[in-house]
């Protein structure tokens, strides 16, 4: 008598299921096969073929969401241009750097399935400015021997950066525009007039806003690299220089051709909003 036949389970079409279901089907098959058959073990062989096949299919079902966190960092600025002209063809501009410092959050919002690319907008409070020492050179008031002051002038902004980030497993790369909107100034001043006679040395302190003298509105180029560190750390430098004229033409009887620049230490933790739906999930229902 003829054995009768075992009945199958109809299995569903390729085309609907994912490759990670396909590969984990192909490993349990793979499995009944070997202890079906008599006196043969499953062996090293299969055994490891059997985790490599669910290894790849784990992998296949991972993705990385949309994630949002803080982001703190710490920065040297400075100008850039005609910093030597800055006051005028008789006064010497020495330039100093200044640090500052910068708060906000940052969303991720990937781009390909393995977030291979992804876009990150911030919004971010950022205290920055420049220091400057500046010499009087030529046009000296009569009696006087040597003018100079000391400016350190703060500049608060409220900065969206939109950067575009292309991802490696832990490093990656970002570039892309900045957008400044300045929300406060302040300016501090020590003057020191020595003069010609035996009189003391004067010295005079001033300290005022000075934002009608500032550009309201920038625009800036930002590029930077960074390393994306386990439990959700990242760490990045950036580079930015603004391309809008930090001095504003209407408030000056001629704005020097000077822009902002400066490099940024960041460090920040980003946490995924919700689990990305596994690709088995999606098919089941």
């Amino acid at each position: 008598m003829d054995p009768e036949p075992i009945p199958r389970k109809s299995e569903p079409s390729p085309q609907a299921e994912p490759a990670s279901c396909v590969v984990l089907s192909a490993g349990r098959l793979a499995a009944h096969r070997w202890r079906c058959r008599p006196g043969k073990g499953l062996g090293a062989a299969g055994l490891a073929a059997l985790l490599c096949l669910a290894g790849t299919g784990a992998q296949a079902q991972t993705a990385r969401g949309v994630c949002l966190g803080p982001k703190t960092g710490f920065s040297l600025a400075g100008l850039a241009g005609d910093v030597t002209g800055l006051h005028g063809p008789d006064f010497r501009t020495q330039q100093r750097v200044c640090p500052g410092f910068s708060e906000g959050l940052a969303l991720q919002i990937p781009l390909t399935a393995r977030n291979e690319a992804s876009l990150q907008p911030e919004l971010l409070v950022t205290r920055t400015g420049y220091r400057q020492r500046v010499t009087q050179t030529a046009a000296l008031p009569d009696g006087t021997a040597a003018y100079s002051y000391r400016q350190n002038r703060m500049l608060t902004y409220l900065s969206l950066p939109v950067l575009l980030q292309i991802n490696t497993s832990r490093v990656f790369m970002e570039i892309g525009p900045q957008l400044d909107y300045l929300l406060q100034a302040s300016t501090d001043e020590q003057r020191t007039t020595e003069f010609a006679s035996q009189a003391p040395v004067q010295q005079e302190h001033l300290a005022f806003s000075g934002r009608q003298q500032m550009t309201p509105l920038c625009v800036s180029g930002v590029a930077g690299l960074g390393y994306r560190a386990p439990k959700h750390w990242t760490l990045n430098v950036r580079y930015y220089r603004s391309f809008t004229q930090i001095f504003d033409a209407t408030a000056a009887e001629a704005a020097p051709r000077v822009y902002a620049t400066g490099v940024v230490l960041q460090a920040g933790y980003l946490l995924r909003l919700g689990r990305p739906q596994r690709q088995g999930t999606a098919d089941a229902q």
